[in-house]
């Protein structure tokens, strides 16, 4: 099955290397700069996996992430990984968890951006559920 997957805010080096890593007829990767449409992009397509790059301006990171997981988003259930600076992976990892599914250092990104995307891609779809109950 064909993963979608959508590359943002890096620079043409990092991506360079993301792309190296994810050369494979089963991905359909797509590049969007770092800016309002994006966030329009993946409120309306769904991908897969997200990947950001970090690190970047923390206010506006935020503001996507609440947008990517906003309710009727078509990338609410998506993965999101963080590909960080290596020098600044700690401060990625304070993300995960909280609408960040993973951060990886990008020089590792050979290794560990497929292994990571076929286990985010490969997650059940969280559905939602309310239950009325009478107290």
């Amino acid at each position: 099955m064909t993963k979608n997957i959508v590359l943002t805010r890096m620079d043409q080096d990092t991506f360079a290397g993301a792309a190296a890593a994810l050369d494979s007829d089963e991905i359909n990767l797509h590049h969007a700069p770092w800016d309002d449409n994006t966030l329009d992009l993946v409120q309306s397509t769904k991908f897969d996996v997200i990947i950001i790059g970090f690190p970047g301006p923390i206010t506006p990171l935020r503001r996507f992430v609440e947008c990517v997981r906003a309710p009727g988003s078509a990338c609410q259930n998506s993965g999101v990984i963080l590909l960080a600076d290596p020098q600044h992976i700690d401060a990625a990892q304070a993300f995960v968890g909280v609408g960040i599914n993973r951060a990886i250092p990008s020089d590792n990104a050979e290794e560990l951006l497929a292994a990571s995307i076929t286990e985010l891609a490969s997650v059940a779809p969280r559905l939602a559920l309310r239950a009325p109950t009478r107290v």
